[in-house]
């Protein structure tokens, strides 16, 4: 029986002469059965099966040295391929900080300089967009009347320009199974249950009492946007400054281990634009 940061099992002593499983009755009750692989059972004899019954609170790395396969509870989804070596990563940083939250930090930023290379595509993408919008709108109106002839017009445009606008999205698809599976091993890691970070926050599994990282994760959420638009899109301004309030009030609650994660990855990701930013407009000026 697996709950969020608990299980309950059987540790079996003899594989080959029994199977047992188990059913959930309803949330209060399970039942627990066998199948013998003997062919059959005599009368008024008493047989022993051995068994350990384990209910406990456990570390994910210390359930391998319990029973063999025992660490293969935590399973973290559909995505376990990929959330299995960032927990080991996630433990291999803890082992020099003694710190769960500086763990995060610096597994958040090795994942940012790993995928550095779609980032920049992706941006590279948003950037040459913007410098193709100016043409793009000068066929739009000039051929308003004829939208076959206005595509392959602009389909051109982006040919002498080797710009692909699919690029943004196909880095982007690209990331998302890595930080769906580091969000999976954030909030099922029990690790993380009662673990200090700093100052007032006591429990990176629960949420901060105080609400600053949501706070400055909205801040960050802002900043990374605006680094996105135009500085004359004052309309856009203020729908991003309302919707990173938004995502500050909807992460009041999220757990802080969670929201850390966000806010580094943020961070690093305005790096990372100002950096392309600057790298881009140098070649293309």
């Amino acid at each position: 029986m697996l709950q969020k940061y608990f299980f309950t099992t059987r540790i079996l002593k003899y594989l080959k002469l029994y199977t047992f499983y188990s059913h959930q009755l309803n949330d209060f009750f399970s039942s627990f059965n066998f199948i013998s692989k003997l062919s059959y059972f005599k009368s008024y004899i008493l047989y022993n099966i051995f068994s350990n019954f384990l209910c406990k609170l456990e570390m994910q790395i210390n359930l391998s040295k319990i029973s063999d396969n025992l660490s293969l509870i935590n399973r973290y989804g559909k995505l376990h391929i990929i959330a299995y070596p960032l927990f080991h990563l996630l433990n291999f940083f803890y082992k020099f900080f003694n710190n769960w939250g500086i763990a995060i930090i610096f597994v958040t930023i090795l994942i940012k300089i790993i995928i550095y290379p779609l980032t920049k595509l992706q941006y590279t993408s948003v950037l040459q967009m913007k410098l193709l919008q100016p043409k793009i709108d000068i066929l739009k109106n000039k051929y308003a009347d004829n939208k076959d002839k206005m595509n392959k017009k602009i389909l051109e445009l982006y040919s002498s320009k080797k710009f692909n606008p699919f690029n943004s999205f196909f880095s982007f698809l690209i990331q998302t199974p890595i930080f769906l599976a580091f969000y999976s091993v954030l909030s099922s890691s029990v690790e993380l249950k009662n673990a200090p970070f700093f100052l007032w926050i006591k429990d990176l599994s629960s949420y901060d009492p105080y609400h600053v990282l949501p706070l400055l994760m909205g801040i960050s959420i802002l900043l990374t946007q605006i680094s996105e638009i135009d500085d004359k899109t004052t309309r856009k301004r203020k729908f991003l400054s309302f919707f990173s309030v938004f995502f500050a009030a909807f992460f009041l609650w999220f757990p802080s281990g969670l929201i850390l994660y966000y806010i580094t990855s943020n961070i690093v990701t305005l790096i990372q634009h100002w950096f392309i930013r600057i790298q881009f407009f140098k070649k293309n000026t």
